[in-house]
């Protein structure tokens, strides 16, 4: 949905390559005979552009730095400011945010320096789209904000779509749909009117996504075709992959047989064009497809291929990479300036060491009659100085300790971080669960960086399933377990013919107690989940649920109606031979479902330091159930907060509610 400006250096850096010769390496030579002025500048610059826009970075980089050098050597500021933004965006590419900015930053600063409208256009668009990647939506609205005023003023209307399409993005992401819709249409608008096709296929596919979420199906539907019609008759596969994904998608609903043509379509571009994200989604999706058609040959092959790109897009080297060479750089931009400090150090203690030997050597010519207490005096001086050594050696030793331990301390956060991020991914998403959900909160506090708490939910045939569940321990072990149990409960529902919540955990229990029995300790893994596992069926207003441990409370007119659960947990216990008991439930218009982990009723605090126990938090929910879920999730969140003060948090906490 974001695209950068990298066509607007044509423009504003000079004249493109000719018409018959497009080749950069041939036009080296070219430029290697012009004499040393801003036009060189210029076509060393288009090198650059052309090395970057087709993924040849090491080509760029030593491009874009003879430029720099060039540039530099002639004052030519322009040209000065176009090489940082190229070399942001390569940083940019590569994942290296920090570095990014930086060079953003200073291209910015050198095209406000000679008023230039549209580098400063396009500066604050490639600003805006890091933070917009990185969720500060304010800050990054304001940057495409200022992109737009720049374009308007440099008068150059063709440079405007991309910013005004990137403002479309943050509003989708705020959910203000009306001014999305409007900023997407625009955009689409500047577009036909340059004649900029890719970028209208991009448009159109951005209003057949923002129709989806809107639940306008009818206009999803049309816009999606004009988008797979444009992106046939252009010839772009990527287009044509993800339009068809998009519209199958769709049509399944309405069209079954050619909603499944057109994922399998889809599909086939994806994998000879290698689309990661269209194979993971079109896999998923046949798998389903075929289990409804009962073909369970086509459909777990399907899962299994989808479970492969799903690792491989979570996987990628490229992002491991990118964390890496970010981290580095910030690791050895800190030890640079540690070095500089204890040479600066030396220094004058090298300094302070060679007045003191002069003094000595004075005072010896000098007070020759007092040569005995001098050569006293000077042995003192030499024990100092040895003691001096000795104490700055262990200093030293100890520093290098220190070190050590701060630098082992960060990799482990690292890891920890990292391994958030891959739980966020497994963890449904808030976009998924808008698009079964009309009304709902999750209130999500995790102990640590990375929770036993979770929650997940997916769809099959008429149900839908959601699970709010408490695994053993909470940290890394807990997030272990979570990922864990999130996987037994994919393949209980998706693998299987299973559909009832009792049925699901009970074959979960059997996939925990196999996996874990032989982890080492005595007990033969007695880890496994406290949950609430829920199947919806919205058309006839049907809950089933399965309690284990934990309960499961209805408010329905002013009342509070509890399903007891199970007392024994998802893993291995003295009763897990028992079946898990099963509710069925009628649901009617306006009541609310709320499921809970232990955390928040076990948390110590007000007054007296006591926990504030289950009681209270049901008398809560009735208090505030008549509120909109977004303020009740507000009220929790500082009632909890308030409860605590400054006393430690105990558990993980998570409390989930729906609005039938």
């Amino acid at each position: 949905m974001k695209i950068r400006l990298l066509l607007l250096f044509i423009f504003w850096l000079g004249t493109t390559f000719g018409q018959h010769n497009t080749n950069p390496d041939s036009l080296k030579k070219i430029v290697a005979s012009m004499p040393d002025d801003s036009m060189k500048v210029k076509k060393i610059n288009n090198i650059s552009m052309f090395y970057l826009s087709t993924g040849r970075y090491d080509d760029a980089e030593a491009s874009i730095k003879q430029g720099l050098e060039l540039s530099e050597k002639v004052n030519y500021k322009k040209g000065i400011a176009g090489a940082y933004n190229y070399r942001g965006i390569i940083c940019d590419d590569k994942g290296q945010m920090a570095m990014a900015l930086e060079n953003y930053f200073k291209a910015l600063k050198i095209f406000e320096e000679i008023n230039h409208y549209g580098g400063q256009s396009d500066c604050c668009n490639n600003i805006g789209i890091i933070y917009l990647n990185q969720m500060q939506l304010d800050k990054a609205l304001l940057y495409f904000q200022r992109s737009e005023r720049f374009a308007e003023l440099s008068k150059k209307r063709f440079i405007l779509d991309n910013c005004v399409n990137n403002m479309g993005t943050v509003y989708l992401k705020k959910k203000d749909f009306k001014n999305a819709l409007l900023y997407y249409q625009r955009a689409y608008e500047l577009r036909k009117e340059f004649g900029y096709t890719e970028g209208c296929i991009e448009s159109l596919n951005n209003l057949g996504n923002l129709y989806l979420v809107m639940q306008d199906t009818a206009e999803a539907i049309t816009t999606y075709k004009e988008a797979v019609d444009l992106s046939i008759k252009e010839k772009n596969e990527k287009s044509i992959a993800i339009s068809q994904y998009a519209l199958g998608y769709i049509l399944l609903k309405s069209n079954f047989t050619k909603g499944k043509l057109l994922i399998e379509e889809a599909l086939q571009i994806a994998e000879r064009i290698n689309l990661s994200e269209i194979k993971r989604d079109a896999n998923h999706e046949l798998s389903d497809i075929y289990l409804k058609l009962k073909d369970t040959n086509k459909s777990y092959m399907h899962y299994k291929r989808f479970i492969a790109a799903r690792d491989s897009f979570f996987n990628e080297e490229n992002t491991k990479k990118s964390v890496r060479l970010e981290m580095n750089y910030l690791f050895e931009k800190k030890e640079a300036a540690t070095t500089a400090e204890q040479e600066k150090k030396a220094v004058v203690t090298e300094l302070e060491s060679r007045k003191q030997r002069v003094v000595l050597v004075l005072v010896s010519f000098v007070l020759i009659l007092v040569f005995v207490f001098a050569v006293f005096a000077y042995r003192s001086n030499l024990q100092k100085q040895k003691t001096n050594i000795e104490l700055a050696d262990k200093n030293q030793k100890i520093e290098q300790a220190y070190q050590v331990i701060e630098v082992r301390n960060k990799e482990v956060l690292d890891s920890i971080h990292y391994a958030k991020r891959i739980q966020h991914a497994l963890i449904t998403s808030d976009g998924y669960l808008s698009e079964h959900l009309q009304d709902y909160f999750i209130f999500h506090k995790p102990k640590d960086i990375v929770s036993g708490d979770f929650y997940w939910a997916s769809q099959k045939e008429n149900w839908f399933y959601f699970i709010s569940a408490d695994c053993t321990g909470h940290g890394v072990p807990g997030a272990f377990m979570s990922l864990l149990n999130i996987s037994f409960l994919n393949e209980a529902i998706h693998a299987t013919t299973l559909t009832k919540p009792n049925e699901i955990l009970g074959f979960v229990r059997k996939l925990i107690i196999e996996s874990l029995k032989t982890d080492g300790s005595e007990e033969g893994g007695k880890d496994g989940m406290d949950c609430v596992l829920c199947a919806y069926n919205f058309k006839e207003n049907k809950l089933l649920a399965s309690c284990s441990n934990n309960p499961l409370l209805i408010i329905r007119n002013k009342e509070l109606l509890e399903i007891k659960p199970d007392k024994f947990p998802v893993g291995k216990h003295d009763r897990d031979a028992e079946p898990f008991t099963l509710k069925e439930i009628s649901l009617q218009k306006g009541d609310i479902v709320y499921t809970f982990t232990d955390g928040y009723a076990d948390q110590f605090g007000g007054p007296k330091g006591k926990k504030f126990k289950y009681k209270q938090l049901k008398v809560t929910l009735l208090d505030i159930h008549h509120k909109t879920m977004a303020e009740q999730n507000a009220i929790l969140k500082d009632t909890f907060d308030s409860w605590k003060k400054d006393l430690e948090q105990i558990d993980d906490v998570l409390i989930t509610g729906i609005r039938v």
